[in-house]
C-alpha cells in the first residue's frame, strides 16, 4: 500500500512496516512496524519496500559499476 510519502508492507504471519520519504534525501526510513525479533521478515519487508520506492522514483537505482579514467602514458 502506498499513501503520499509512506509505503506500507504487510504479511500473511500479520507482520506489518510502514517506510517514510525523507525530504531532499535518496533514503527512506521505517516509520512504525510491528514488534518482532524476526530478522528475515524484516529484510524481506526491507525488500520489498525498496523495490517499490525504486518503482515510484523515490530513490534511485543502486551503483553498480563506477567508470575507470586511465591516465594517457
Amino acid at each position: 500500500m502506498v499513501t503520499d510519502d509512506e509505503i506500507v508492507v504487510t504479511s500473511e504471519t500479520g507482520f506489518r512496516a510502514a517506510y517514510c520519504r525523507r525530504p531532499h534525501h535518496p533514503h527512506f526510513i521505517v516509520r512504525r512496524r510491528t514488534d518482532t525479533n524476526d530478522h528475515e521478515v524484516i529484510a524481506q519487508a526491507w525488500q520489498a519496500a525498496n523495490d517499490k520506492a525504486r518503482e515510484l522514483g523515490w530513490i534511485g537505482t543502486p551503483i553498480t559499476h563506477f567508470p575507470v579514467k586511465r591516465r594517457r602514458p
